[in-house]
């Protein structure tokens, strides 16, 4: 008898454990249990969703089922069914807890309460207590509202499923908070074309004056042409005394997806890179990343506290990670390294109530590379332009290198020749930038005979910074130093202040200049403070000129600066809402006199319009200013009409811009009021496939529907041709997209891929078209056997989960065993019958785990007859009757404690616990050699990458029983390859 197909034989009835004492005291008679009603109860708690219990009601009076309560709030409990025992611990390991149904007892934290017979059931699937009971023991105030079978809890105690929800919630935060990112699985692949697309971003400008009319225009240009990108501007203008025509930017790029000697080839207008860039027209070849990077490494973050203190770690005030201070008092955080100024707080809290606190600023510029990776840019060609003294165009040749030594070190190196200057050695330069003590940065710039250079710069947590730097320069009359400086000092100061509860930020900029025979300072310094809705701001400047000692020039001024936003409260006048007031003044000390005032006044006027009028009155000069701009920000272009008046002369300007884009697959012109160029977008038709072909024909149906998120930034409108464009995307990077069910018109319909993840292509709309198929519908029953009677079984708890997706479903049966779902996505599912209630009820199902696949069919795929049996693994009387040995040689010890082992192995599996999964197949299989255990444990070798074990296990199993049921291997690879692309989610599973 295989022991797949569960066995079921009869045993002497002495043997059932059910006929004790305990029970028989507890049962009530047949008449007495059909009095029972079950009464399903709606019951949401924090951290879980509207689900329903079903309560048992008898005399008046209703009844909690423990275990299935216990399961939602996530309370730890084991139960013993032959003791009629419930035992585990309450919240945490420190309060443990047991009930005895046998003696009515129940004891928590070491007190001990007494219940009657009346205040409990025992049912057929659970034990029962009323909800006095819960309250009297726990502290869980359950109420009931019966007219609208609503159960409510109240309790001071936090629950662990809620404990767990905000473990999750800072997991979310923690990929927010250090902008690491997972993609889903790519449905749509980079397509390169030889011509496709194009964008066209313009800005066309007309002026009239009292002397004369000129117009001007900037167009700039993009498409996709040979496999790359091409783009470049021009600029033109015309007037009645000249004309003018330049182009600037023109060049074609190819991208090589997945390399790393080679990633990106220009040939055209371009600039080289190095501390001196140059224009030029040419090849330009780099292996840096399209897409920038975003981590640069992973740095140790550990201390010492109080053991049992509790340790919060925040990045950019977002809480990333928590931890209990082990025995020794140590605490340890992985915090990843990231691009750019991050804030690092430590928040401990001591056992005794202390909290101690601990800032720490870390800055990562993009300059830095990660260990061990290198990159480089070369550039050869002409430049567009003579160099600085001499008359010639200059052929030249440049080479930029950079290597990351560490996370807090790294390298550089490069140089260029240009034939008009470097007649035997080229410019060669290096340098080293330095991360010290996770926030003091250092770099070293050289380039032998020329300069050198040296700079730092530091962020306190306070948010005090500085930077300092000095170049000493050995030739004073070179191409590298065009102002002949012997010596140059920088140095910059940003200090907040804090008074009571107002800001103050203070700023602070030096520079000295020294060129032999004279000297220069530059001082400039600023103070801003925010009274309420009034920023005030007042800054000093000075330049001193010295000569051979002798101080020729000073140039000091003071502006002052006042700013107030009014208030779009209800009560304030609809004219005033949102008014912003400015004024300045400027005081020139050299001449000791007011030189400028300046006042302003700008409003938002309709839903994109914005006015700003301003008057200025310049003393030195003894004229006035006056000026009015109207902008409006319109769905497909811009317009900015400005007029102004100063010393008898009068300009009205008006200025249109935005974009055009040709979306060649569905033949149609999109106009934006963004710019395009060197930007990607995204055609998407959503569209019923009323065939079934999973391609978009006349006969579809299209869903009318903005339903399309990104997990990046950009802009997405539904077009009057049905179709959701999304433009901004950044060209080449990879994106997230999610279908928002919630905006589809039918609640019925679902897509054949939710969420995806797609590779932009550049300057043009990627066309991206899903189908939608009608939901599936599935039931069946769930019935137990006893003998060779079937009936069915209510309240089972039937599990229900997409193998190739994220959806996951548990559904009830009905009171007479059937169950059905509905709005099922299409997909490969498995179920199976909750394996806590089948431990309750000592049986096993047949089967242990059903695999079905729901179709994608327009009309839906309708599925029936997936059925369970519920087989008692105690025997009972029938019409075969075996003798105590032989019956005891078909269930044997072994035998049970295999299949048990299996279901557990099974269910740690769904919970992506592998590695214990593994554990406990291996000891199934020492008490017997199954073949749903060989079949399992073939799929769990297979998963880390073991194909050749998986197979023999596969094959042995297929041999002791030809009708079970393997994984395709096309399937599971899918699924690997899904796994590995998202995040980590217990709730899913390989399987």
């Amino acid at each position: 008898m295989s022991f797949a197909s569960v066995i079921c034989v009869l045993l002497p009835v002495d043997s059932n454990p059910f006929q004790s004492s305990a029970f028989a005291s507890t049962s009530v008679s047949a008449s007495d249990e059909r009095e029972r009603e079950e009464v399903f109860l709606s019951f949401r708690y924090r951290g879980i969703r509207n689900v329903v219990v079903i309560a048992m009601y008898e005399d008046g009076q209703i009844y909690l089922p423990v275990t299935e309560l216990f399961d939602q709030l996530g309370i730890y409990h084991q139960t013993d069914f032959q003791n009629l025992r419930i035992h585990g611990h309450y919240i945490d390991q420190n309060h443990p807890y047991e009930i005895q149904f046998a003696d009515r007892t129940a004891m928590l934290r070491g007190a001990s309460t007494s219940f009657s017979i009346d205040e409990m059931l025992i049912g057929e699937l659970d034990f029962y207590l009323v909800p006095e009971v819960f309250d009297e023991v726990f502290g869980l105030a359950f109420s009931v509202d019966m007219s609208r079978l609503v159960l409510r809890l109240q309790t001071s105690d936090t629950m662990p499923v809620v404990t767990r929800l905000e473990r999750e919630q800072r997991r979310q935060r923690i990929e927010q908070g250090v902008q690491l990112r997972q993609f889903y699985p790519i449905e749509f692949e980079r397509d390169r074309q030889l011509f496709s697309g194009g964008f066209m971003d313009y800005s066309l400008t007309g002026n009239v004056t009292d002397q004369y009319n000129s117009a001007s225009y900037t167009l700039s240009l993009g498409a996709e042409l040979l496999g790359g990108d091409i783009q470049g501007n021009m600029f033109g203008s015309h007037s009645q005394v000249s004309s003018n025509f330049t182009t600037s930017g023109l060049r074609w790029r190819y991208v090589f997806e997945n390399r790393s000697l080679l990633t990106q080839a220009r040939i055209g207008q371009y600039r080289t890179e190095g501390p001196h860039s140059r224009h030029f027209q040419g090849i330009h070849l780099t292996n840096q990343p399209v897409e920038p990077r975003r981590m640069l490494d992973e740095f140790v973050f550990s201390g010492t506290a109080p053991a049992q203190s509790n340790v919060e770690l925040f990045i950019n005030n977002r809480l990333v990670d928590f931890q209990e201070v082990d025995e020794l008092g140590n605490y340890r955080f992985l915090v990843p390294l990231t691009y750019g100024n991050s804030r690092v707080r430590l928040m401990v809290y001591e056992p005794d109530g202390q909290i101690r606190e601990q800032d720490r600023r870390i800055q990562v510029p993009f300059t830095f590379l990660p260990p061990g990776e290198f990159n480089y840019h070369l550039s050869a060609g002409r430049m567009d332009y003579p160099v600085p003294g001499t008359t010639n165009i200059s052929e030249l040749a440049s080479g930029d290198f950079t290597y990351g030594v560490s996370n807090w070190l790294t390298a550089r190196a490069g140089g260029e020749y240009l034939t008009a200057v470097h007649h035997s050695m080229p410019f060669l330069y290096g340098g080293l930038s330095a991360r010290l003590f996770n926030q003091y940065l250092m770099n070293i710039d050289l380039a032998p005979d020329i300069y050198y250079r040296f700079s730092t710069s530091v962020v306190y947590p306070n948010s005090i910074s500085w930077d300092l730097g000095v170049t000493g320069f050995a030739d004073r009359a070179g191409l590298y130093n065009p102002e002949r400086n012997d010596f140059e000092a920088n140095a910059n100061f940003f200090v907040p202040v804090q008074l009571g509860t107002v800001p103050i930020h203070i700023r602070f900029h030096g520079n000295h200049r020294n060129f032999g025979i004279g000297h220069t300072n530059r001082l400039r310094g600023d103070a801003s403070i925010r009274l309420g809705r009034i920023n005030l701001r007042g800054g000093y400047r000075n330049s001193y000129r010295f000569l051979r000692g002798d101080l020729l020039s000073t140039d000091g001024r003071f502006s002052g600066t006042a700013t107030y936003s009014m208030s779009r409260s209800p009560e304030m006048p609809g004219w005033l809402r949102g008014l912003y007031l400015r004024g300045q003044l400027d005081y020139n000390m050299r001449r000791s006199q007011l030189e400028r005032v300046n006042v302003q006044i700008s409003r938002s006027v309709f839903r994109n319009g914005r006015f700003r009028i301003s008057y200025a009155r310049n003393f030195i000069g003894g004229y006035n200013i006056l000026e009015g701009v109207v902008t409006f920000d319109l769905n497909r272009t811009r317009s900015t009409t400005s007029a102004r008046r100063s010393l008898n002369t009068g300009t009205i300007r008006q200025n249109i811009r935005g974009s055009i884009g040709y979306d060649d697959f569905h033949h149609q012109l999109v106009f934006e009021n963004r710019q395009q160029v060197g930007r990607s977008a995204a055609s998407v038709r959503l569209f019923v496939d009323r065939n079934n072909n999973g391609t978009y024909e006349e006969s579809d149906e299209l869903i009318r529907a903005n339903a399309i998120r990104l997990d990046r930034s950009g802009s997405s409108r539904l077009h009057d041709d049905g179709v959701v464009r999304i433009t901004q995307v950044q060209q080449y990077y990879q994106n997230n997209m999610m279908i928002n069910l919630g905006m589809i018109p039918n609640p019925l319909l679902v897509p054949v891929i939710r969420d995806f993840s797609f590779i932009a292509d550049p300057n043009r709309f990627k066309p991206i078209d899903i189908p939608f198929y009608t939901s599936g519908v599935i039931d069946g029953m769930v019935m137990r056997q006893r003998g060779d009677e079937r009936r069915g079984l209510g309240g089972v708890r039937v599990q229900l989960r997409q193998t190739d997706g994220d959806y996951r479903e548990t559904i009830r049966t009905f009171s007479d065993g059937s169950w059905y779902a509905m709005e099922i996505p299409p997909g490969h599912y498995e179920a199976w019958v909750d394996t806590t209630q089948q431990e309750f009820l000592n049986a096993v199902a047949d089967p242990a785990v059903m695999q079905f696949e729901i179709q994608a069919l327009s009309e839906g795929d309708f599925l029936e007859n997936l059925n369970f049996v519920l087989h008692e693994l105690e025997p009972v009387r029938g019409d075969e009757i075996l003798d105590e040995e032989e019956a005891h040689q078909i269930l044997s010890e072994n035998s049970q404690r295999a299949l048990r082992l299996y279901v557990a192995a099974h269910e740690s599996m769904l919970e992506r616990d592998f590695d214990r999964s593994l554990n406990l197949i291996n000891q199934s299989l020492e008490h017997n050699e199954t073949d749903y255990g060989r079949a399992l444990k073939g799929t769990l070798l297979f998963l880390p990458g073991r194909p050749d074990d998986a197979g023999r296990y596969w094959q042995e199993a297929t041999e002791q029983n030809s009708e079970i049921s393997i994984p395709e291997m096309d399937v599971l690879e899918h699924i690997i390859t899904q796994d590995q692309a998202r995040p980590m989610d217990k709730s899913k599973s390989w399987y």
